[in-house]
């Protein structure tokens, strides 16, 4: 699948960062009205701003994160649709920053991330559907090296550091699906 992904507070906006998303995942009967899905998967997210001179900005940057995740879901399904939400955590694998001046050495990423997953997916057979994804940090996954105070308690609470931001959309294939009753 692809990701395009941001990262909220680090003064850029748009999920301008393109990224890949690779796994594996079991499920138990999908066929039922509400089931489970585990998730491992290679991902990639982070941030890109390109320099805009025509507006006078010659700032540019670009935030490479390369996570390994497992994902935990529940699922709803609702004719050939299925709304699913849940968790995943993730190990940061490796980070690499860039700004105008070329690549620099990143600093100060946490290991380890926790998000949560909120999605809709299409089934077109009862092996491929296609996934619409929306993740989100809930920890930060680099603390700011000081607090910034707002009034506001959600914008105090999502203002702590970097925090990943991610739209997802993946082409799935799902083996041994059960015959029909």
């Amino acid at each position: 699948g692809l990701n395009g992904s941001q990262v909220h507070g680090d003064q850029a906006s748009g999920f301008d960062k393109a990224g890949l998303v690779v796994g594996a995942f079991v499920c138990n009967d999908p066929s039922q009205k509400w089931y489970g899905q585990m998730e491992l998967q290679y991902t990639q997210k982070g941030s890109r701003k390109l320099a805009n001179p025509e507006m006078g900005d010659y700032t540019s940057f670009k935030i490479s994160l390369h996570y390994v995740e497992a994902a935990f879901l529940a699922r709803r399904n609702i004719s050939k649709f299925y709304f699913e939400f849940g968790e995943t955590v993730g190990i940061l694998g490796f980070a690499r920053e860039w700004d105008v001046n070329g690549e620099i050495q990143p600093t100060g990423y946490r290991r380890w991330e926790t998000a949560f997953i909120v999605g809709i997916g299409m089934g077109f057979t009862e092996n491929i559907y296609l996934d619409f994804r929306y993740t989100n940090s809930l920890f930060p996954v680099k603390p700011f090296p000081s607090p910034i105070y707002d009034p506001r308690f959600f914008f105090r609470w999502f203002n702590r550091g970097f925090y990943n931001n991610v739209l997802g959309i993946t082409l799935c294939y799902r083996f041994g699906v059960p015959a029909s009753e």
